[in-house]
């Protein structure tokens, strides 16, 4: 490999002009290299070869991340769709922490505001998401929805999409660490 810095400076001498046009760089080029002014980078195989692994398993990861959240957001618009308008993301803690519980609206309509709120309490949440209007927004939510209702295969698959995401966001994490991406 020839050195930019050297290309750059040996262009000067060539013509002795402070032009550094792209059209002189392969003769300057050719030039070290016939010279032997070249190096040969040292590259590990061993860890590049961890780290590409490392991207490919990542890639895959995000792809199924991808497909696995809208999944559950077609899950969502099909049983639950004012869940969607009341959380700017579907997976949303606070969300997250009620639809493990009552997945469907008749659910949440049986919970009540007072064991939602306990939902949240019980998980430790504080903050602007938990309050007892956001969960009286989400039994109103719950009494006016047009989603279709469904039994325990409807309960079951949105179960398994949830936990098939938090697994992989968990990968995800790792990956992260792994790569040095925080």
């Amino acid at each position: 490999m020839v050195n930019p810095f050297s290309v750059k400076k040996i262009k000067e001498l060539d013509d002795n002009s402070p032009k550094k046009t792209d059209s002189k760089d392969p003769k300057t080029i050719a030039k070290l290299v016939v010279d032997g002014r070249y190096s040969i980078p040292y590259m590990s195989e061993v860890i590049y070869a961890e780290i590409r692994d490392l991207v490919y398993s990542r890639d895959r990861i995000m792809k199924q991340h991808n497909i696995s959240a809208n999944r559950i957001q077609r899950w969502l618009a099909i049983h639950f769709p004012e869940y969607l308008g009341l959380y700017t993301r579907f997976d949303a803690i606070s969300g997250l922490a009620v639809l493990e519980k009552a997945p469907l609206p008749k659910d949440v309509i049986a919970l009540g505001v007072n064991r939602i709120r306990k939902i949240w309490h019980d998980k430790k949440m504080r903050g602007r998401g938990v309050t007892e209007d956001r969960a009286k927004t989400l039994v109103e939510a719950a009494h006016n929805s047009v989603g279709l209702d469904g039994g325990i295969g409807t309960k079951s698959e949105l179960y398994m999409l949830l936990g098939f995401q938090h697994g992989l966001s968990l990968r995800r994490t790792e990956d992260k660490y792994r790569l040095g991406i925080y």
